[in-house]
């Protein structure tokens, strides 16, 4: 399966476990959208644990994942990053 599959068949357990982690937002970033190896994060908020968040994650969608700090991220990375928000509360996109 693809980055972007895992990452919409798996939206909210993503959510729920970068919650459980004390992350206010994460979003998907696909540096690569055809590369099936790992699934790469920008996240938001008061992370408890990167490494915990990591792991938990890699273990959800059963591939490796990366994790980044949005705030030390460059601009052109956060302009092509792809929220996770909830789609119903979104008006469903």
């Amino acid at each position: 399966m693809q980055a972007r599959e895992l990452v919409v068949v798996h939206r909210a357990a993503i959510r729920r476990v970068a919650g459980s982690h004390g992350v206010a937002e994460i979003r998907w970033w696909p540096p690569a959208e055809d590369e099936d190896a790992s699934v790469d994060f920008l996240v938001d908020g008061g992370l408890d644990c990167l490494r915990a968040l990591r792991l938990d994650l890699e273990r959800e969608l059963g591939c490796r994942v990366a994790i980044y700090l949005a705030d030390r991220a460059p601009d052109q990375v956060l302009e092509v990053a792809h929220e996770l928000a909830d789609p119903d509360r979104r008006g469903g996109a």
